[in-house]
């Protein structure tokens, strides 16, 4: 799930509770979350809705109320370009516009991803012929309809079942690249980013995974805090990420461009950007 659930299906989804927990505890086991650290009750429902989804019943039952985790580029409740607006320079009129004019030079061959949702209505919103070929990566594949699945392989486009943070799902990635590279990467999950372990390791690990599998002049758009009434707490510290931003400015000035307005982050990767992503000061 990528956005907070209505109040008003609080009660209806505590019955998929404990189906998903299951689900919950063998991701978490292979994270290092302490599962006996929940919170609230409240937060424990919202913890579980990620893997909720991954169960049959909970997709077929509300299906209706996921449409945002098939989020616009532009238009649209919780659209990637107004989460990110903050990190796209005020003279383009939207992230379409910056992204397409950012590489322009290859039209026709760009490879998008998104890491956390199923990207379809993410992909179709690029002008056509714009892309090459697209995927999503979500835990169940919430598209609607079989001809929505049809049209999606059309257009060249992906759902890749899996966590984003297992090594299994790291090489359906790679063999759905084969010898492409990542040229926009998407990262906007919203509220589950609560399921995400609070030390930044595991997050900034997948970070420099797809780094290593973009190209480049590769654009990064990533959601690091969901804020609900200042109760959750970013996945990567600014403690971490304004001396970070202070190195790359210093060492990579016109090679890499990073802009953070201290929820999402957008790093653009310019002529000369170093093969690797460089180091994070990280405190274990």
């Amino acid at each position: 799930m990528k956005e907070g659930v209505p109040p008003s299906k609080i009660d209806k989804l505590r019955r998929f509770v404990e189906v998903s927990r299951e689900t919950t505890e063998k991701i978490h086991r292979g994270s290092g979350t302490d599962m006996n650290n929940t919170g609230s009750k409240k937060q424990i429902i919202y913890r579980n809705i990620k893997e909720a989804r991954s169960v049959k019943k909970l997709e077929e039952s509300y299906q209706d109320g996921w449409t945002h985790t098939d989020s616009d580029l532009v238009n649209g409740y919780q659209a990637f370009g107004k989460v990110f607006e903050n990190v796209i320079p005020k003279y383009y009129k939207n992230i379409r516009e910056y992204i397409e004019k950012k590489l322009e030079t290859k039209e026709g061959s760009v490879v998008l991803l998104e890491l956390g949702g199923v990207a379809s209505n993410l992909s179709r919103d690029f002008t056509t012929g714009f892309l090459k070929k697209s995927a999503g990566v979500s835990l169940t594949d919430l598209r609607r309809s079989e001809s929505r699945k049809n049209s999606d392989n059309i257009f060249h486009h992906k759902v890749i079942i899996g966590n984003i943070f297992s090594e299994e799902t790291r090489k359906k990635i790679e063999n759905w690249l084969r010898e492409d590279k990542v040229d926009i990467i998407f990262e906007k999950m919203g509220g589950a980013l609560r399921s995400i372990p609070s030390h930044p390791t595991q997050w900034i690990d997948e970070l420099r995974w797809i780094y290593k599998l973009s190209s480049d002049r590769a654009i990064f758009f990533l959601q690091i805090a969901y804020k609900e009434n200042n109760q959750y707490p970013p996945i990567v510290s600014a403690k971490i990420i304004k001396p970070w931003i202070k190195m790359i400015e210093r060492k990579f000035e016109g090679k890499l461009e990073v802009a953070w307005d201290g929820n999402v982050m957008r790093i653009t990767k310019l002529e000369g950007a170093p093969e690797e992503l460089p180091e994070l000061d990280i405190i274990p």
